[in-house]
């Protein structure tokens, strides 16, 4: 068994407690944590044929609520829309935020 690296073109955020799908030939990977960046990542989507990756920023707001989609699992229900479970964070001086089950859809970023 050998490793070996996976070349992309684009930008890809190093990322951790995220979730990551296959659909066809693109791999999704959302949210997660990154120290070294001013807003968690959002969606990247990277060719699995090509290597082109791109990085979409996504909104941190349903309504009220923050999103944190850090330690969350995704459900694909169709080739454009995760069902986003759990996720959230826990901060010592507010307390821990828990999200809400939503749907992010992205059929605009399908080819």
């Amino acid at each position: 068994m050998n490793w070996t690296l996976f070349q992309t073109n684009g930008t890809v955020i190093p990322r951790y407690s995220h979730s990551a799908d296959i659909i066809d030939d693109t791999l999704w990977l959302l949210g997660g944590m990154n120290a070294n960046e001013r807003r968690p990542p959002g969606l990247c989507k990277i060719n699995l044929i090509t290597g082109e990756a791109v990085e979409y920023i996504i909104p941190t707001m349903c309504g009220d609520q923050p999103i944190i989609l850090y330690n969350h699992q995704t459900v694909l229900l169709n080739k454009a829309t995760f069902l986003i479970l759990g996720g959230g964070g826990n901060c010592f001086s507010f307390g821990a935020h828990i999200n809400q089950p939503m749907t992010l859809k992205f059929d605009h970023l399908v080819n």
